[in-house]
């Protein structure tokens, strides 16, 4: 006999859990046990559907999908993949339990076109009792949409589960052309005062553009932006000052990766640092002088004694690499003895800086 016979079953979906879906589909077939075990709703709780959106596939993508839900849908509370939405909300109707979805991930799936041209989505939230944690492109937003997330989170509501995350991704890659109510945003805010709401921008260029959607009603918790190139019409400085210090009143979370040769961000991050009043996480990566470190420990020390997490990467020339670790190993010898409590690191990062491209390497 096989000692498998005689592993515990929480083991064995312990071990199932770090399976693929095909090599699970070959396991069940390995006695009547594992297929038993296979079978467990644990395991099946999670699972992302791939579109290519090549026209050659789409039509079996979305038969493997759709055969999914149907078949694990009571199962599942994770779930990525807008096109099988209906028929998950379709199966969430009809089974008993009925299933459960407490994250949407749908941020970097669809496009504006496709959402208008496929799904209510705003008709789709209001029908997902469970809904906990949304994820979507901005592209995707409306002011009917802010207006079902503010009517299922209304006290009315008692049998639906209050919303507690909002992501939103922005990408210059998307149009984001749509106009939202100038109080969309403040009646969504003051129904549903304790939602999280995170910003995740990419190669955004237009400031102005994103100015407009970047609104000052907004109670933003977390924001990300990677602008990994020089353009002339985007301005680190005029993010943090004029973009971001709005919000210094709620945000917790701030990761930049900016490549800012054309122009110094350190006065601006210390300024915004200094005034977010509950800021937790620091992850920047820009061109920074080292003598910037001290000057946001002393913020640390004697300022927000919140911010617990300070990460840089601090890009420099290949010319100036070994001035700027030297600089750095003298910096981090003086300040030893931080508090417990705080997670800091810094390392220097070359780049090689051109107008059609950029090279990085850890120094």
């Amino acid at each position: 006999m096989s000692c498998w016979e005689f592993f515990p079953e929480d083991c064995l979906r312990h071990v199932f859990s770090f399976l693929e879906d095909r090599t699970r589909r070959s396991a069940a077939l390995v006695c009547h046990r594992w297929h038993n075990v296979m079978r467990s709703p644990s395991l099946w709780r999670s699972h992302v559907f791939h579109f290519t959106g090549q026209p050659c596939a789409k039509h079996s993508e979305h038969i493997k999908a759709v055969s999914y839900v149907q078949n694990l849908g009571a199962h599942m509370q994770h779930l990525q993949g807008m096109e099988v939405l209906n028929t998950l909300l379709y199966y969430q109707q009809h089974l008993d339990p009925p299933c459960d979805v407490f994250s949407l991930e749908l941020d970097k799936f669809f496009s504006s076109y496709e959402f208008t041209l496929h799904v209510n989505l705003a008709q789709i939230v209001c029908n997902l009792p469970s809904l906990t944690h949304l994820s979507l492109s901005y592209s995707c937003l409306s002011d009917e949409l802010l207006w079902a997330l503010l009517k299922r989170n209304s006290p009315g509501n008692r049998d639906r589960s209050t919303l507690e995350t909002f992501s939103l991704y922005c990408s210059s890659f998307e149009e984001n052309q749509q106009i939202l109510s100038a109080n969309s945003w403040a009646t969504f805010v003051s129904s549903c005062p304790n939602v999280k709401i995170k910003f995740s921008v990419a190669l955004a260029t237009n400031m102005e553009r994103l100015a407009t959607i970047l609104q000052s009603d907004i109670p933003l918790t977390e924001f990300s932006m990677t602008a990994f190139y020089n353009h002339a019409r985007f301005s680190p400085t005029t993010l943090l000052r004029d973009l971001l210090l709005p919000y210094r009143h709620s945000l917790q979370n701030l990761n930049l990766v900016i490549s800012n040769s054309l122009e110094s961000l350190d006065d601006a991050l210390l300024e915004l640092v200094n005034m977010c009043e509950h800021l937790v996480v620091l992850y920047i990566k820009a061109f920074l002088e080292i003598s910037i470190i001290p000057m946001l420990l002393h913020i640390r020390r004697t300022r927000n004694t919140s911010l617990n997490t300070i990460t840089l990467g601090i890009f420099t020339s290949s010319r100036d690499e070994e001035a700027k670790k030297d600089q750095l190993n003298q910096t981090m010898q003086s300040h030893l003895h931080l508090h417990p409590k705080l997670k800091f690191s810094a390392a220097v990062y070359t780049l090689a800086v051109s107008d059609t491209q950029i090279g990085i390497s850890r120094g």
